[in-house]
């Protein structure tokens, strides 16, 4: 009995055209135009948060050698390096994606500058070259 039922449903010509496939192939690639470039800028709104993110790292790290020294690092010191000024207060190796730029001035004003560049691969990018600066007047 069971076996009557399976060789019914198996000899049955029911099914979809080729006009109905068709137009369900058509509906999924407009959704599919509509979706990926949404996707896209939301993967560049998630680099740039995190460049952001990573910057303000670099600064509170510059605040924190501050208030143990009582002086932001030299002008030009390298940041960024496993033997920075920051290896005590920030994880540099988080850092990797940016060129930094570090200004001190002779008012004490500093200057961060990360620049993050559109290279493919996974590195923060916002889809090309690009630049994030953050300035702090020295706190007497």
């Amino acid at each position: 009995m069971i076996m009557r039922k399976i060789r019914k449903a198996l000899e049955s010509k029911e099914g979809f055209t080729l006009v109905e496939l068709l137009v369900v192939i058509a509906v999924l690639g407009i959704l599919a135009a509509i979706a990926v470039p949404r996707f896209a800028d939301m993967r560049a709104k998630a680099r740039e948060t995190k460049a952001i993110a990573e910057v303000k790292q670099v600064q509170t790290g510059l605040e924190l050698y501050y208030a143990e020294h009582g002086v932001y690092p030299a002008d030009g010191a390298d940041l960024d390096a496993a033997d920075g000024p920051l290896i005590e207060y920030i994880n540099v190796e988080d850092l990797a994606n940016f060129d930094l730029e570090y200004e001190l001035d002779a008012n004490g004003v500093y200057t961060i500058t990360a620049t993050y560049d559109s290279n493919g691969d996974d590195s923060v990018d916002v889809g090309s070259d690009a630049a994030l600066t953050i300035t702090r007047d020295n706190i007497e």
